[in-house]
């Protein structure tokens, strides 16, 4: 055996594990999957994720039913601000990050942060009136575990 060869057989079967476990987590990753937050305000919110879709649905913490999907909805520019709700969900592997903006004759922000290290969750609520630069902002902490899947 060359030299040459022994190398490329090497690199090979260093390689060969490194990328089954690189399958593993991808597959993770792109699995739906739950979390129920409990706030400090003794709330609770329950959401599901699908990573693949880049989607978040909000669940009734009760009964599971989905109460709201929330998906990237970015309008185009030309329409201007203000005319139709936008909305954007990025799901990583670091962090979960979703946001809704309402335009009602008040104007109502949702921002909403789980990090997937320490499930951790941070949301902000600000409702502001079009006639004015009042703004009311709220703002919430938490933490969330992982639900079981269903079968």
């Amino acid at each position: 055996m060359t030299p040459v060869n022994a190398r490329v057989c090497l690199l090979v079967t260093l390689l060969i594990p490194l990328l089954a476990g690189c399958g593993l987590i991808w597959r993770w990753t792109t699995r739906p999957f739950s979390l129920s937050c409990a706030l400090e305000d003794g709330s609770e919110k329950t959401i599901r994720v699908d990573p693949r879709l880049q989607q978040v649905q909000e669940l009734d913490p009760g009964t599971g039913e989905v109460r709201d999907t929330i998906t990237t909805n970015e309008p185009p520019e030309d329409l201007g601000g203000g005319i139709v709700d936008d909305s954007k969900v990025i799901v990583s592997q670091g962090e979960i990050h979703w946001n809704q903006r309402m335009y009602r004759p008040q104007f109502v922000s949702e921002s909403h942060t789980i990090d997937l290290q320490t499930l951790g969750y941070r949301g902000e609520l600000a409702i502001g009136s079009d006639y004015g630069a009042e703004v009311d902002a709220q703002s919430m902490t938490g933490t969330c575990r992982q639900l079981e899947p269903l079968p």
